[in-house]
């Protein structure tokens, strides 16, 4: 029995155990704090919902699948075929036939035996790193879909690249942490020509290339410094990519090379250049997703024709855009004097200039080159040069915004442009004039403001021209008419002038709105009709313009006009001002200077703009501002029993008093825990009956349950805003009808592509906003037809994702508020969007999420924003509760237990702006398919899920065995003490006995 006390052992145990128990104590508690990504990512539910009405009869199906069967089944394999199909057509319609020399594709029945050559023909870029990354599970490979589609592949050659241990260019192979230097991800070398089994290509004699880019959150490109690229640049083609197109256009194995992009990253095409005539066709198809390779075959067989056009321009250099100057890793100088009440982090003391200001894109490119034909703005001079070389726009751009080919032909017919009213009214007949192919054409609208002397001396900018409308036409067999008409709201014309009039205003002069193919042939006819030809221009127009194409209106200064929202009515101002270092009260007078028309070869950045630190920007960056307590505010009351429930306001509008006395019900934990544990969902709330909202990521569909769409730059390149509407719709039904149903989406992302390098471009849809809005309103008007909410991001400007939690971006209000902001607004005024995510980054020094002028002013006053507003992951103290809640930001995208508002529970106004932003998301919950099954009499009550009753379980068994083991241990010093006693006492007997003898 004594063998069981042994002292040490139960030492031992008692530690070991103890420090168990107290390891798991700590961790539950943490894993608790964190229970909403948990229960996200093992789709569990934290409440349970109940009838106290079970004869209730309501219909509380609010939001009805169209794939429910009449047993109340979803027919998932119908809904499942049909999202594939609509995969499919948004990659069919949005890979781009950028050239196509004699007409080499479509390949002819005999053209059936092809090459795949390029690492990324074995391992395709189906998507970027991060929030719209997908399961690749459901997806063929290259070789499985072209062989569905007829053809024979070579694989030999597609062994020798199978056969490769090296992974170090295989994206999504696992998780990199290297943001900018991860040569794992960003590599963009190829395998060794070495070992090529050349001796096969005369039985294969069709060669397809596949050259790829990838990039994705955390992981923009670099312009310098990646090792293998012929001159550092991520986007320039790597030594082995270069002996790859010289083996396949120069040795005559093949038939015919077709080269494929599969990158969402526009290529330096100076070093594509010298192959251009070798390479018989070339497609762009950016990211296909899980379905999108089916296309790529029906293109090549000519089952599909193509009918894309390019979402950016695609250039020689993408160095010489000029926002590339200020792309990169910038810090305030004297930053490391920012100490303060808070000390400022890495990337907090971190900065962008965009001295690019409206010249982004094509912005840039079609401006310059119609000045340079013009004789204005010293435009013909090379930016940066010093010799007078001249500027060429045939040298800078390969292939311009909107270009995109057919296997067809198209012609225009009655074409006319004209005003009715406050609209601009724009018809064409299209007629499909070839004879062998049918297809579709896309009509594009395209406008030109004056730039006059006001402009210059109020340093408003106006580029040449704009996309302002599109259609598309449906598909014409050969010898088919259809009548296409664009209309659009005069609205277009308004211009921003911060430093004259602080509002939008009309301008006296000449407006041109011109059809056209694309941006480059809209500037040539809008010359054509101020009279210019390549003869009278000594050839610098490089083509003959169609004035036919071109209406041209005069107007009259109007500063009134456009002076209010046309969405509300509320007056438009400068908001911006904190956010234009030359308007900035903290800048010390400094100034930047942004690139001007007046002036392109003065104004040109070659080098990033240089900002100090100074004692106002220092304190301006200060997070946890001191609350400013409204004398009218009065402290709100919780936990009321009014005996409402939050279906009970299906049809209440959300200005409605009555919604006080539902608010009244909740407890200021509800509120606050609402408020700040918004990972992936939204909290349920016990006490007025609302369920939890399940969220995701899904630029590409909803993460774990839609399919895997073409990435966003395939989608805006199909110009089909029905199609993406269809999508939205998919992704909706999938969404509704997904077991426990999910109700919102992380996207659309309506971010620009300001650069080429930016890793993110792949779930952002193009350069233009217009383009952008367009695209991102009717995925969003599709979806939430579903009753799921779109969560629009990232509210404002995450154009690069270096420094982005905290970088602070400076640029002027024109391009605020005509480039970034209008990518959003119609997400928001025509869309609908009942969610918003905010930005890491900055407005000036302002966090994004806690700009009261861009989360209060302008979405909410000025485009009429109903929905709630969520933080991106926050990552920093910057993203401050305290200032967040009071600018407008409803909940934070993490895992939070309430407590960060606890600190200001005696502040009446903090406290109303905690119950205004609950009020928000219970009125999107309100709308949304989460309401579905839940009716007047539906009650909610929280639950602990199994991994919490585990981790209970655990804590009380490993409490139970300390306890255990303390008491043996206890009871080991007692029998310990007893067995020393009597071992003593024998000695002692034993010690008697002997001396007994002795004697």
């Amino acid at each position: 029995m004594r063998r069981l006390f042994i002292k040490p052992l139960w030492i031992v145990l008692t530690s070991v155990f103890a420090v168990l128990m107290i390891a798991m104590f700590i961790g539950g508690a943490i894993a608790n704090s964190y229970s909403a990504a948990i229960n996200s990512y093992f789709e569990l539910k934290g409440y349970e919902q109940y009838e106290t009405d079970p004869q209730n009869a309501e219909d509380t199906e609010y939001w009805k699948s169209a794939y429910r069967n009449e047993d109340g089944t979803v027919a998932t394999m119908r809904l499942r075929q049909d999202a594939v199909k609509t995969a499919q057509q948004i990659q069919a319609e949005g890979t781009v036939l950028l050239w196509n020399n004699d007409n080499a594709l479509p390949l002819g029945n005999d053209e059936r035996a092809l090459t795949l050559l390029g690492r990324r023909s074995r391992r395709i870029v189906y998507a970027g790193w991060g929030s719209a990354n997908g399961n690749r599970a459901n997806g063929d490979d290259f070789r499985t879909e072209l062989s569905e589609d007829g053809f024979s592949i070579n694989g030999d050659v597609w062994d020798f690249y199978n056969a490769s241990s090296d992974d170090a260019y295989n994206p999504g192979s696992g998780n990199d942490t290297g943001a900018h230097t991860s040569s794992r991800y960003l590599d963009p070398r190829e395998l060794a020509w070495d070992g090529m089994p050349e001796s096969t290509f005369a039985d294969y004699p069709v060669a397809v290339v596949v050259l790829g880019r990838w990039g994705g959150e955390q992981h923009d490109l670099l312009k310098s410094g990646v090792p293998g690229t012929v001159d550092g640049d991520a986007l320039s083609l790597s030594d082995e990519e270069i002996t790859l197109l010289d083996n396949v256009t120069k040795s005559g194995a093949f038939e015919k090379v077709i080269l494929v992009f599969n990158s969402s990253n526009g290529m330096n095409f100076k070093y594509i250049q010298p192959y251009m005539d070798d390479i018989d066709a070339c497609l762009w198809m950016g990211s296909p997703g899980n379905y999108g390779l089916d296309a790529i075959g029906g293109i090549l067989n000519g089952s599909i024709t193509p009918s894309a056009a390019l979402t950016d321009t695609l250039l020689f250099d993408n160095k010489s855009a000029p926002a590339a100057a200020n792309y990169g890793d910038y810090t305030y100088e004297n930053a490391s004097e920012s100490l303060g009440p808070h000390p400022l982090t890495s990337t907090e003391v971190k900065y962008l200039v965009y001295q690019e200001g409206m010249y982004v894109g094509y912005r840039y490119y079609e401006t310059r080159y119609e000045d340079t034909v013009l004789g204005l703005g010293n435009a013909s001079g090379n930016a940066g040069a010093t010799d007078g070389s001249g500027w060429s726009y045939s040298e800078e751009v390969a292939f311009p915004f909107g270009h995109g080919l057919s296997y067809t032909s198209f012609s225009y017919s009655d074409v006319s442009i004209a005003e009715d009213g406050d609209d601009i009214r724009a018809a064409v007949t299209v007629t499909n004039s070839g004879s062998e192919y049918s297809g579709k054409e896309i009509v594009q609208l395209y406008m030109q403001r004056p730039y006059t002397d006001y402009d210059k001396q109020h340093g408003i900018e106006k580029p040449a021209v704009e996309l302002v409308g599109f259609a598309k036409t449906e598909t014409l067999l050969p010898g088919a008419s259809e009548t296409v008409e664009i209309v659009i709201d005069k609205e277009c014309m308004r211009a921003y002038d911060a430093d004259g009039e602080g509002t939008y205003i009309l301008e006296e002069g000449d407006y041109y709105f011109t059809i056209a193919d694309d941006a480059h042939d809209a500037v040539n006819n809008i010359l054509a009709a101020k009279g210019k030809t390549p003869a009278n221009s000594n050839n610098v127009m490089d083509a003959e313009g169609n004035a036919a194409f071109t209406l041209k209106l005069t107007e009259r200064d109007d500063y009134e006009i456009y002076s209010r929202s046309s969405a509300t009515e509320y007056e438009i101002v400068n908001r911006f001002d904190h956010a234009d270092w030359n308007r900035y009260a903290g800048s010390d007078g400094n100034k930047v200077t942004y690139l001007s028309r007046s002036d392109w070869q003065a104004t040109f950045p070659t080098t990033n703009a240089v900002l100090s630190m100074t004692g106002r920007l220092r304190a301006d960056l200060q997070y946890d501002k001191e609350v400013f307590e409204d004398p009218e505010a009065e402290m709100p009351t919780y936990g009321a029993e009014n005996g409402l429930t939050l279906a009970m306001f299906i049809d209440t509008p959300f200005g409605d008093p009555s919604w006080d006395d539902l608010l009244d019900q909740m407890t200021y934990e509800e509120q606050a825990l609402l408020c700040s544990n918004g990972f992936h969902q939204t909290e349920d709330v016990e006490s007025v009956a609302k369920p939890q909202t399940m969220d995701n990521n899904g630029p590409m569909g909803f993460q774990g349950v839609s399919i895997q769409y073409p990435n966003a730059p395939v989608m805006a390149a199909t110009f089909n805003t029905a199609l993406l509407q269809r999508m939205g719709e998919m992704i909706g039904e999938e969404m509704l009808t997904a077991g426990d149903v999910r109700t919102g989406l992380y996207a659309p992302s309506a971010n620009l592509h300001r650069t080429q390098y930016a890793g993110r471009n792949y779930e952002y849809f193009s350069e233009d906003p217009y383009l952008t809005e367009q695209i991102a309103t009717y995925e969003t008007i599709g979806l939430q037809s579903k009753g799921c909410y779109v969560q629009m991001k990232h509210f404002i400007m995450n154009d690069q994702d270096w420094n982005r939690r905290g970088v602070g971006q400076w640029l002027p209000e024109q391009a605020t508020r005509e480039l970034y902001l209008a990518a959003f607004e119609d997400i928001v005024v025509v869309g609908k969007a009942k969610s918003t995510m905010s930005s890491f980054t900055r407005m000036g020094p302002l966090w994004c999420g806690a700009d009261y002028f861009l989360l209060t002013e302008v979405l909410r006053y000025e485009w009429g924003y109903m929905g709630f507003v969520n933080s991106d992951c926050p990552d920093g103290p910057y993203m401050s509760f305290v200032d967040g809640i009071q600018a407008g930001n409803d909940t934070w995208d993490n895992s939070h237990d309430g407590s960060e508002y606890d600190e200001w529970k005696d502040s009446p106004t903090v406290m109303q702006c905690l119950r205004l932003a609950s009020k928000r998301i219970l009125y999107v919950t309100l709308h949304s398919n989460a309401m579905n099954g839940i009716s007047t009499s539906t009650r909610i009550r929280s639950i602990r899920t199994w991994w919490q009753n585990a981790i209970t379980g655990i804590q009380v068994a490993l409490t139970v065995i300390t306890a255990l083991c303390a008491a043996m241990l206890v009871l080991s010093f007692v029998f310990g003490k007893k067995k020393k006693a009597a071992d003593k006492a024998a000695d002692a007997e034993k010690s008697d006995d002997g001396a007994g003898k002795e004697e």
